[in-house]
């Protein structure tokens, strides 16, 4: 982790490179006719990438984005420890954001608290979001909502590595709620 996440801060290059192939990846997608909806699926620093290029999608691409679903995301280390900013100029809304976070996996949190939140205190309840949407016409802020989903990977994951940062092996609590966005509803 360490690694990744070094590399992606502090090398400009190697972070548009990377930018430039997730992009170019939904950029493909997005142009294809037979695919209607786009779900993002990221995991640990991953997300962050995926968060960095989803405001960088031109119009015909973000509306194919139906969701955005987040796995042991360090998006709010990136804001608090790194002070990246939490504001995105954007005119699009992401309507699903889904937020899988495990206590015990030193990566990942939740993403609903606001800024001030802190892991010693209490989730506060619904308030004011981590993250700000910033309309480029108007300069008007709006909150970007997330659904934190609290996961237990220590109980329902296998052992080996790092069991709390495991998610894809927690069926229970991630992989069978992924699958139910993932599949259209039964008419």
């Amino acid at each position: 982790m360490q690694t990744d996440v070094a590399a992606y801060v502090s090398h400009n290059e190697q972070r548009e490179r990377i930018r430039s192939f997730v992009l170019d990846a939904l950029l493909r997608l997005a142009s294809r006719t037979d695919v209607g909806r786009i779900i993002i699926n990221a995991h640990s620093n991953g997300t962050v990438i995926a968060y960095d290029v989803l405001r960088q999608l031109p119009l015909y691409a973000r509306q194919k984005v139906a969701a955005f679903v987040t796995a042991g995301s360090p998006l709010r280390k990136y804001v608090t420890l790194f002070r990246w900013g939490r504001d995105i100029e954007s005119d699009f809304a992401l309507t699903t954001w889904l937020n899988f976070w495990d206590e015990h996996d030193p990566i990942a949190d939740p993403l609903e608290p606001p800024l001030s939140w802190r892991r010693e205190t209490t989730i506060p309840p619904k308030g004011p979001q981590l993250f700000q949407r910033v309309d480029p016409y108007t300069g008007e802020q709006f909150d970007v909502e997330v659904e934190d989903i609290q996961v237990d990977n220590l109980r329902y994951s296998q052992r080996g590595g790092l069991q709390a940062h495991n998610y894809w092996d927690n069926e229970r609590q991630f992989v069978l709620p992924l699958v139910k966005l993932l599949l259209p509803p039964i008419p």
